[in-house]
């Protein structure tokens, strides 16, 4: 039985601290662990379970609930031993984070006397999504194009005692063996716990990950070669005509698009109709690249953190190469099940509706790009129509606080989002801007106070209150001072 993110090479084992303990387990395996820099913390195993060396400063922490797991059936369902496992595996992932490699070799311990073993199986479950973000898991399980299926062949199955809801949930659907990408299309805005659940069952075994098949060079069609061409192209266009959303519009833009990327087709991620032609397959394409363009990181305040850009980047290239390509585009239509829209029944039509409003929202943000705010303030309109989601308040209160006159109307706008989302700050330091613009001040030092309430350290509404000459008040004043209720 092979298990990737690891490799054995004679007697050793290679990879990182976690994938080593996790291989160990699952081969039940014995030796020592080690790993660069020449650490190793009196770390062994013994048929797949950790053992510590007796004098070590771990075993000395651990020394009572080793004893304590030791007289229990199944200690990992023991509150007190799972606390402690968790501490362990901090320990381990601030060990062996990143590249750092480990090894096991086959050597005896040497006159080391052990103590053991530690609760292993919570060890494991800790360990592997401790510290990890959304992309760590994704790298951890082999990335979004390995398919997984569940696996009873494990010693974890007799030990557990019991799954919790996104790992029962993720093990059953993998019965039917399926690509990490197209589970992850299916977890909406669980995506985080679910990807969690998914590394716990892989880090026991209960998910194994298959190879995928080689396919030939010739078939990729966004190569590093075309996306590279593409990059160099538009950015010349930037430095011609630069993207004119405000940077935070314009993150916000880009991190709405990340985290539902998985969800959207082709023509949803350009927001296209499905019978548009060519040149408006053009347009959408240069309008969306130009927005995430890699080269956009320094502006939006994510230099260092632009994987993100360039991931959207690719997949608008591949997003245009097939739909501007008649045989490609059919292909992936039937592949995709795509089909003119049939309004069936209210949750259709309610469905029709939400997408039409995502429609209004991105032209309008395009129109705001434009700086044509009076096309963003219609669109953003009906958008908030069709579908009255906070975020499409948001973008219709900031459009319209860019003109005078509409000011009093940004701040009804303002005023509806914080009856939806109460706690949410932005809200509160947008409506305290315009109430400021507009020499409303008693009111707009409310607002200011309402968001530094929501996030202290929020340095634009320390100024504004600085300006307006206010200062903190208690959270039952303030409330009190904005008539919230809960």
């Amino acid at each position: 039985m092979a298990y990737p993110n690891a490799s054995r090479r004679d007697s050793e084992i290679r990879g990182t601290l976690v994938e080593v303990l996790r291989f160990g387990f699952l081969e039940q395996l014995t030796g020592r662990l080690e790993w660069q820099g020449g650490g190793h913390r009196g770390l062994f195993l013994r048929r797949g379970q950790i053992f510590l060396d007796r004098d070590g400063e771990w075993a000395e922490r651990l020394a009572p609930v080793i004893r304590k797991a030791t007289d229990l059936e199944r200690p990992n369902s023991d509150p007190e031993v799972r606390r402690a496992a968790e501490w362990l595996a901090q320990e381990l992932t601030a060990e062996g984070h990143g590249s750092a490699a480990a090894e096991l070799s086959s050597e005896s311990p040497g006159g080391v006397e052990l103590t053991g073993p530690v609760p292993t199986l919570s060890v494991l479950l800790e360990a592997a999504v401790h510290g990890c973000d959304e992309r760590q898991l994704i790298a951890r399980l082999g990335g979004e194009k390995v398919r997984l299926e569940s696996d009873a062949g494990t010693p974890a199955l007799g030990e557990l005692s019991g799954l919790d809801a996104d790992m029962a949930r993720m093990f059953a659907q993998l019965e039917n063996p399926a690509s990490l990408g197209e589970l992850m299309r299916g977890m909406g805005n669980g995506r985080l716990p679910a990807l969690r659940g998914l590394a716990r069952l892989w880090a026991v075994g209960l998910v194994k990950a298959q190879k995928p098949a080689e396919k030939p060079a010739e078939s990729e069609l966004v190569t590093p070669k075309i996306v590279r061409r593409f990059e160099q192209r538009l950015a010349a266009s930037l430095d011609e005509d630069p993207v004119h959303l405000d940077p935070e519009t314009h993150r916000d833009f880009v991190v709405e698009c990340y985290e539902h990327l998985h969800e959207r087709n082709h023509y949803e991620l350009l927001n296209l109709d499905l019978g548009a032609g060519d040149a408006e397959v053009l347009r959408a394409f240069q309008e969306f690249a130009r927005q995430v363009h890699p080269s956009q990181a320094e502006r939006l305040g994510m230099t260092g953190m632009d994987e993100g850009l360039r991931v959207l980047f690719e997949r608008a290239v591949e997003a245009y190469l097939v739909l501007s390509d008649p045989p490609r585009r059919s292909s992936y239509n039937t592949l995709q099940g795509l089909q003119s829209r049939v309004t069936v029944g209210r949750r259709q039509r309610a469905e029709e509706k939400q997408q039409l409003a995502r429609s209004s929202y991105f032209q309008a943000l395009g129109a705001v790009a434009q700086m044509d705010y009076s096309q963003a303030v219609e669109l953003l309109k009906e958008a908030t129509r069709l579908d009255p989601q906070v975020k499409y308040m948001k973008a219709l209160a900031s459009a319209q606080a860019k003109n005078p006159n509409w000011r009093r109307h940004a701040v009804e706008t303002y005023q509806r989002a914080a009856k939806l989302e109460p706690d949410d700050a932005a809200i509160h330091l947008g409506m305290a801007q315009v109430l400021e613009a507009e020499e409303r001040l008693d009111e707009a030092r409310s607002a200011y106070q309402a968001c530094l309430e929501r996030m202290p350290d929020n340095p634009q509404a320390q100024s504004g209150l600085q300006r307006l000459g206010g200062r903190a008040t208690s959270a039952g004043g303030l409330r009190s001072a904005l008539g919230r209720s809960r």
